[in-house]
Formats: structure tokens, sequence, C-alpha cells
């Protein structure tokens, strides 16, 4: 039951943030500027510490593809898989019958 609590407002914040940015920002802004507008040293030291440990190759295929994106579609992404993770514990929710017959 707390698992369940926990992806149900996971999903929750992820959309209404996800939503605020989409709606209150200036422009839709990628998530690289984002970041920098939150520490302007974050993207080097996010783009130093992806090489160093899953290498050149990680950078340029995974991470920047995610950085040019708008800001409010990770969030997004993060919510749709709360959601899942959410259906997927709460389990079936069907009753059990009986197998006996009258």
């Amino acid at each position: 039951m707390n698992t369940q609590r926990i992806f149900a407002i996971l999903a929750a914040v992820m959309i209404v943030v996800s939503v605020g940015l989409a709606t209150l920002g200036p422009r839709p802004e990628d998530l690289g500027p984002l970041l920098a507008q939150i520490d302007p040293g974050l993207p080097l030291a996010l783009k130093v510490r992806v090489i160093d440990w899953f290498g050149e190759w990680s950078w340029s295929n995974l991470v920047l593809p995610i950085l040019v994106r708008p800001g409010w579609l990770l969030p997004l992404c993060v919510s749709i898989v709360s959601i899942g993770a959410f259906l997927s514990v709460s389990g079936p929710n069907t009753p059990r019958r009986s197998r006996r017959r009258s």
C-alpha cells in the first residue's frame, strides 16, 4: 500500500511540474539551459560524470538528445513511468470468486 501511494504521489507531482514548465515558462526551453539556470556548472559536471562512468558514447547518444528536448518532457516521462509502476504494483482488483458451484 505504501509503494502504491509513493508512485501515485510521484506521478501527480511530476504531471504538475511538467504542466507548469510547459505553460508558465516564457517559451519552450530545452532541458540543458534549464539546468544551467539552476546551477551554471551543472551541465558540465553532468557531462564529466557521464563520460567518466559510462563513456563518450553514452553522452553523445543518450544524454545529449535528452538535454535538447523541451524541459517539460522529462517530468512528463517520469510521471508516465510512475503511473505504470503504480498500476503494476497495485495488481488486479478483482474479487476472488469461489470455485464451488451450487
